[in-house]
């Protein structure tokens, strides 16, 4: 009887180490919608921009298996023109919601998702407010742009405290280290910086993309209105090499405009720019441009398209990283000496500080 009892017990421990998953392998799956007509396509899973694994959908289904390792904390599962989900790679049954473009299953991804969820919300709620206001041909274009600007504020600022309430909760883990570019990248004042920074664990502070971020953060701290120009290299449309200081700093109030051929606000601006040129050139206004993250020969199909007349220097990332640039474009105005005046102008904005100086000072 006793031999009977532990050979049964020998048997059930074996079916259970059977359909155990071993501790430190992954399984991601997920199922389509018969909408999709998904069948027979492929589904990738990416590392950066590296494929490391596929596999097609059967029966509306797809699976990756695999082992977690230090070197691959989180990937990308994609099907292309179809989803394309973030998963944080640690052992488990991780499961991906196509539809919503949700994982769930694990307790990073639990999280994860969670937050993806509420900020897809916010979007969502932002999205419908805006959408009327796009299409309503009866309303004053003005007065559209501001009430839409206004609903965009509040969104930045909803997502602004989604951020930091999950980020309290993951100060020293992946999705904290996600939260932390977000948030660095956004709109922080130099007190909230460095509370965000002293709450944030060794986990986080050692990614390189953090240190990235930190160092811009830092930057743009440093250049601030009052502080003295950054000086940098480039080439011009002639690809002979020139520098900032050779435009800025010698006597005239210079915009500086850090743009790209291929950012939809950036061209939006130029016209304005354009405008700006022509009333205040002749009063000693200078304009330099600045390509940034961009191609030359893209660059200068742009200058031709836009109408472009004042000097470029083409500089791909330090410019940005000096000034602590995170998003374009970014227009900043320099006094005759080179001191930094105001960041971040933009259309209307740009004529009323230039007007400010002239009656100030009656000159540029």
């Amino acid at each position: 009887m006793a031999k009977k009892l532990l050979l049964a017990a020998g048997v059930i421990l074996a079916l259970a180490s059977c359909n155990k998953q071993p501790a430190n392998t992954y399984t991601i799956s997920g199922t389509l919608p018969d909408s999709l007509q998904a069948e027979g396509k492929m589904v990738y899973l990416y590392k950066g921009k590296e494929v490391i694994d596929s596999t097609a959908v059967v029966n509306n289904a797809f699976t990756f298996t695999g082992t977690v390792s230090d070197s691959l904390k989180y990937a990308t599962v994609l099907m292309k023109k179809t989803f394309s989900s973030l998963v944080f790679m640690e052992p488990g049954k991780i499961i991906v919601d196509a539809t919503e473009e949700v994982v769930t299953g694990t307790p990073l991804n639990d999280a994860y998702g969670s937050y993806n969820k509420e900020m897809k919300g916010l979007q969502k709620n932002m999205r419908e407010k805006i959408e009327p206001l796009t299409k309503d041909s009866t309303m004053d274009e003005k007065i559209a742009e501001k009430m839409i600007d206004s609903i965009y504020e509040k969104y930045t600022a909803d997502a602004k405290d989604l951020n930091l309430k999950y980020f309290d909760k993951h100060t020293n883990d992946i999705i904290g280290t996600f939260i932390f570019i977000q948030l660095v990248n956004g709109d922080l004042t130099p007190e909230q910086f460095a509370e965000l920074k002293g709450k944030a664990g060794e986990y986080i502070l050692a990614d390189e993309n953090v240190k990235n971020a930190i160092e811009r953060q830092e930057n743009l701290i440093a250049t601030q209105p009052g502080a003295d120009m950054r000086d940098f290299n480039g080439v011009n449309d002639e690809g002979n090499e020139v520098k900032l200081s050779d435009f800025v700093g010698k006597g005239h109030y210079v915009l500086v405009d850090f743009w790209a051929s291929w950012c939809g606000p950036c061209r939006h601006e130029i016209p304005n720019l354009v405008n700006i040129y022509k009333e205040y050139k002749s009063k000693g206004l200078e304009i330099v441009g600045v390509a940034v993250w961009d191609k030359m020969e893209d660059h200068l199909k742009a200058v031709k398209e836009l109408n472009v007349t004042w000097p470029q220097i083409l500089n791909e990332k330090e410019a940005t990283q000096l000034y602590g640039i995170a998003g374009i474009p970014q227009i900043i105005l320099f006094d005759p000496d080179g001191k930094i005046v105001k960041r971040d102008l933009r259309g209307e904005d740009i004529k009323k500080t230039l007007d400010e100086i002239i009656a100030e000072k009656k000159m540029l």
